[in-house]
């Protein structure tokens, strides 16, 4: 029930702390990786941070860098003002968000809340003459507010540059919380249920990306692949147990048109051999070319040796066929292997 998904699984922390990102909506991303691995992530809270400063500004600016120290080590986070606590507690003491400017123009500083909203709006838009302007009412309402403390000036000085240089990356939290919600789902998914979420993810990959996916759910996961087989052909990958179906579409060289014809061969009648397969199926659809591929991929490995299959084919075929010189995979165990593994994009 993923409206009601508790936000503090042990397991998808773990996963993200070992950098296993590989389907995860946004940290997968080259710029949010890698903060992940500088930040020990805790709570769900810490992902909501580092999404927000996995943006250009926020790199160029190093505030990746102060939240990932602060969280290692808690005692380097400090607030320029007690008043701030309430306020940047939620990021280590880092502006990350742009409602923090709103909050300490408000909290430190005692502008209404809509004029605080303006400042807001004017370092968002990056409006330079406004935002000098509001400096003097920045500081002045610091000080009456803070009437008696040492060094408000010098402090209200401090935050209104760390406002100028904040300018440029600051994201709504609202916006980070959605993104970073998506992504612990992803993840959530990916640990709890990984036969289902690696057969969706690679349902919506381009065929060079599958081995890098195969990979990750073989060796992370465990995940058995049950390569295509006249018998029992897919067309798209699918659940099987804690195996993954791979689709018989996905061999190379054999299209949407010839998979559908050897599925609804398959799905007729149990396919029982080669010549039962020849009489059946779309022979248009499904050409010399494409038969030769599946025999090399193993497809009718059910019924024999490779070799024997291929000239079982041939030999339905007729005589012009037979008298073909074999497949370069026939020459030797090496190029089958590597002949098998093009086939499929490993």
């Amino acid at each position: 029930d993923l409206y009601n998904l508790r936000l503090d699984d042990v397991k998808t922390f773990k996963a993200f702390n070992k950098g296993e990102l590989m389907g995860v909506f946004q940290f997968g991303a080259r710029a949010a990786s890698k903060i992940v691995s500088m930040v020990p992530i805790t709570e769900f809270n810490d992902l909501i941070v580092i999404n927000a400063l996995a943006r250009p500004g926020a790199l160029q600016a190093g505030a990746d860098k102060s939240f990932a120290k602060r969280k290692k080590n808690p005692s380097l986070i400090h607030y320029d003002h007690h008043s701030l606590e309430n306020v940047l507690n939620d990021s280590a003491g880092v502006l990350v968000f742009s409602e923090h400017i709103l909050k300490t123009a408000s909290e430190f500083a005692g502008m209404h809340p809509k004029k605080a909203d303006y400042l807001r709006k004017i370092i968002k838009g990056k409006n330079l003459k406004k935002f000098k302007s509001y400096k003097k009412i920045f500081i002045k309402g610091a000080r009456e507010k803070w009437k008696g403390e040492k060094n408000i000036d010098v402090i209200a000085d401090t935050i209104w540059k760390k406002f100028s240089e904040a300018g440029s990356y600051l994201f709504p939290r609202g916006h980070a919380a959605s993104y970073a919600l998506l992504g612990y789902i992803c993840q959530y998914l990916k640990v709890n249920y990984p036969v289902e979420f690696f057969t969706c993810h690679l349902r919506h990959q381009p065929s060079e990306k599958y081995a890098a996916v195969r990979n990750i759910a073989m060796k992370e996961y465990g995940i058995k692949f049950l390569m295509p087989n006249i018998r029992t052909p897919v067309l798209q990958f699918e659940c099987s147990g804690d195996s993954i179906m791979w689709p018989v579409s996905s061999t190379k060289n054999v299209g949407i048109k010839a998979a559908q014809s050897i599925i609804d061969v398959a799905e007729e009648k149990t396919v029982e051999s080669i010549k039962d397969f020849y009489e059946r199926v779309n022979r248009r659809a499904c050409n010399t070319r494409v038969v030769s591929n599946l025999i090399i991929a193993g497809c009718f490995d059910d019924f024999g040796e490779k070799l024997n299959i291929l000239h079982a084919y041939r030999k339905l075929k007729g005589k012009k066929e037979q008298e073909r010189e074999l497949p370069a995979a026939f020459d030797s165990r090496e190029n089958m292997f590597m002949a098998m593994a093009d086939l499929f994009g490993f």
